[in-house]
Order: C-alpha cells, then structure tokens, then sequence
C-alpha cells in the first residue's frame, strides 16, 4: 500500500514539473525572464524528488529557450551538463535529444564536420532508444550533413534508412519531407523533371497534414527550377504561395520569408530590374537578422552589394560587401570567402580605388597558395584575372586564367575519380552484403547437412537420398536468403 501511494505522489510531481515546463515553452516567446524561472522550478522539484530523466530534459528545454535569445553560452551550458547526467543515468532518449541540439546548432552555423560528430553519437544510441519516432530525425540529420560534406554515396544510404523509418511508423509528414529531399538531390544533378515530379508529391502531403514549414520550403524550391527554367510567371506564382505558407508557419517563419525575398529577388536582378531586385533584398536581409542565420545574412548582403556595383554606387556596394566579408570570415567557409572578396575587388577597381583594391588582392594570393579546396582557388584565379585585366597587366591576366583553367581540369578529374570512387564503393558494399548472405546460407546449410546426418545414423537411411533432399534445400534457400 505504502508503494502504491509513494508511486502515486512520484506520477503527481512527475506531471507538475511536465505542466510547469509545457507552459514555460508557451510564454518563452513574450516573456522570457518568466519562462526562465519556471524552467529553474521546473528543475528544482525535479532534482528534490530524484526525477533525474525529467531533470535532464529540463536542462534541455532551458538550454533551447536561452538559444533562443541568441545565449550561447548558457545553451552549450546546459546541453553540456545534460549529456554528462545523462551519460551516467544511462538515459539513453534524453542523451539522444543533447545529441542532436548540438548537431544542429553547430550544422546552423556551417560547422558540418562538429555537427558531423554529435549526429554520429546520436546515431550510436539508435538502438537504445525507446521513442523510434526519433530514428528518423537521427538518419535525416546525418543525411544532410553527409551531403553538405560531399558524401554523396552516405547521404543517400542514410535518406534511404530515414525514407523506411518514416513509412514504417507511417509518419506522413516526415515521408513528404524524404521526398522532397530526394528531389533536392535530384535537382543537383540537374535532373528537373524528376526534381519537379518528387516536389509536387511532397507539397501535396506537407498541405494534408498542415505542415507550413515543409510546404515553404518545398514551394520555394519549386519556385527556383522554374526560374532554372526562365518560367518566371510560375517561378513567382510558387513564392507568392511560398510567403502565405512562411507565415503561417510557427517554425523558423522568419527565415522562409527571407528566403522567399531573396529569390523574388534573383528574378527581378534575371530582368536586371535592379531597383526591384534591391528592395526584394533588403526585405530579405530584414527578416534575416531577425532569424538569425548568419551564414543566410552573409549571402543576402553580397547580393544586396551587387547590385549596388550594377547601379554605380560603389560605396553603399563596398559597405555591405564589407559586411558580407565579415559574416563569411566568422562562418570560415573558404569558397565564400573568395567570393566575397573577389566582388570587393571588383567594386574597388570599378570604382577606381586600385589602393585599397590592392589590399584585398594580397588576401586573395593568400587563399591562392593555401591548402584550401580548388573550387575556392578557381574563384580567387578567375577573379585576380579580371583584376589584372582592368589594370592593363595583361602577362599577369594571362597567367591567372592559365591557373585558373587548369583548376577547372584539375576539378574535372577529381569529379570523375569521386563518381568512379562512388560506384567503387557501392559494389564493395553490395559484395560485402552478398558475401554475408553466401556465408549464412552456407553455415545454415551445414547445419541442415548436420542434422541430416544426424537422422541417417539414427534411422538408418541411406544417406545419398538424404543428400539429394539436402541439394532441393540449397536450391529453395537460393530464393529465400
């Protein structure tokens, strides 16, 4: 009886501290400083009454909501001191969650390769886990980084385990986002149609089930192969639909609607409508710093700075290219880099500021003799081209498009040893998988043979007549295993 009323005061305070946390979540957005402090009570009575898996969740959601504020400190913080309880609890669902809140943050923030290593330790958990639903998130997360690293080959193995999941625990919204991914990689090989065909499929069940994010970012993408396609009616006809989609949205709203902008934007900047285009971009750069996304906001100053150079004033160009520079720096991706810094070349040659132009030509040479990736020394090679021309060297034009050209082939062959490497990879695989196959067949043979052996000294049977049986086994076990 006394365990009956201690398990049943443990469910009481358990359902507390999950009320007091689910309406923290719901005012963290207007009142933050409130949504903190019921978060620290939340944690208190959990600590008190030794509800230790609610008390790392806790720490979870507060470490989320002081993300939110754009604390970072205090979100490593709590996410960090999460996976060390968690670890010693043996927490296995709570550990996942810390996992992948650190996946993202760090894949939001362009660091793949540290985003890389916290979805692989939630990956090593999968099969710890007691809520599946999650498994697909796991294999999406790894997919996606797989991908921005440029493992194909991994990418799409891991799209592939994340398309089952969702299909096996019939999670509608979860299949439409697979498909659209699956056109995303299809529409970087330039195979349109099959892009299209897969993105209309997602959008029709991202609509069904009321999902306005995925429905956003579907109809955005829709938007730019029609752009691909200089259909530009339809390109605009999906981001007007993509706009009322990102409002409604309660995820990341903010960042579709600056995505939206933006791409409104490129068509305008196609029809060199450059005014239009500009204010399409600035709106865009609006609802950027409003999300957050640096990386985004970098992307849209650069293109806010082009046409800027395309309107002549050179100095609102340098400004917000300068600006674009600082953002891609602190990103620290080298392709960005060198194209941020190959416009603000440009601008300053345009503009006659060969001085300063110089300065930023010295920072270019610099990506040129380091051990970056060659698409990045292809854009510094293509740029001191253009550079040197303007200046009238043209020995030095000459010797910077000769570099720049055996980049390209350089790149060519790298691409094509990638794709050979790829197939490669994939019959080693498939071969592995067939040889385990042949070698349980077998061992499940032998042990057929066994007990048949078994049976003829027992019954006395001619055993040729049993090996013929066992022969009729191998064959029916060719189509079984």
């Amino acid at each position: 009886m006394k365990q009956t009323d201690s398990n049943r005061v443990e469910f009481h305070t358990a359902d507390k501290v999950k009320r007091i946390v689910s309406k923290a979540l719901e005012i963290a957005p207007n009142d933050f400083a409130h949504a903190a402090a019921l978060m620290k009570e939340a944690m208190k009575i959990a600590r008190e009454n030794e509800l230790t898996d609610l008390l790392i969740g806790v720490k979870i959601n507060l470490g989320r909501l002081y993300l939110e504020t754009g604390n970072e400190t205090k979100f490593l913080y709590y996410l960090r001191k999460a996976i060390v309880r968690a670890n010693s609890n043996k927490d296995y669902d709570n550990l996942e969650m810390a996992y992948s809140g650190l996946g993202v943050f760090y894949w939001n923030k362009s660091n793949y390769k540290r985003a890389l290593y916290y979805f692989t330790q939630a990956n090593l958990l999968v099969k710890h886990i007691k809520n599946k639903v999650v498994l697909y998130k796991i294999f999406k997360n790894l997919a996606i980084t797989h991908h921005k690293l440029q493992a194909i080959f991994l990418a799409k193995e891991y799209f592939q385990k994340a398309y089952k999941v969702a299909k096996k625990y019939n999670q509608q919204a979860n299949i439409a986002d697979s498909l659209y991914w699956q056109g995303l990689f299809h529409y970087q090989e330039a195979k349109f149609d099959v892009a299209l065909k897969l993105y209309l499929e997602s959008l029709a069940l991202h609509n069904e089930v009321k999902n306005y994010f995925g429905s956003a970012i579907t109809l955005n993408s829709i938007g730019l192969l029609y752009r691909d396609w200089r259909e530009y009616d339809k390109a605009l006809s999906y981001f007007k639909k993509c706009k009322i989609a990102a409002k409604k949205s309660t995820l990341h709203s903010d960042n579709l609607m600056a995505d939206t902008f933006n791409n409104i934007g490129l068509v305008h900047a196609d029809f060199e409508e450059w005014e239009e285009a500009l204010n399409n971009y600035l709106l865009s750069l609006e609802y950027r710093r409003k999300s957050g996304f640096k990386d985004h906001e970098g992307t849209t100053l650069l293109n806010i700075a082009g046409i800027y150079q395309k309107k002549n004033d050179y100095v609102k160009a340098l400004e917000f290219a300068k600006e674009a520079l600082k953002i891609k720096k602190q990103i620290g991706d080298p392709a960005l880099i060198c194209s941020t810094l190959s416009l603000i070349v440009m601008i300053c040659v345009t503009d006659n500021k060969k001085s300063e132009a110089q300065k930023f030509v010295h920072e270019l040479l610099e990506y040129a003799v380091a051990d970056f990736d060659m698409i990045s020394k292809i854009q510094v090679f293509s740029a001191l081209t253009d550079y040197y021309s303007v200046l009238g060297d043209y020995q030095k034009a000459l010797e910077s498009n000769k570099k720049m050209y055996e980049l390209k082939l350089l790149v060519y062959d790298e691409t094509v040893r990638k794709k050979m490497y790829d197939v490669e990879y994939r019959l080693k695989y498939e071969k592995a998988k067939l040889k385990t196959k042949n070698r349980i067949q077998n061992e499940r043979v032998k042990t057929v043979l066994a007990l048949a052996c078994t049976t003829s000294h027992e019954v006395n049977q001619p055993l040729m007549v049993i090996q013929g049986n066992i022969e009729l086994l191998e064959m029916s076990f060719q189509g079984i295993f």
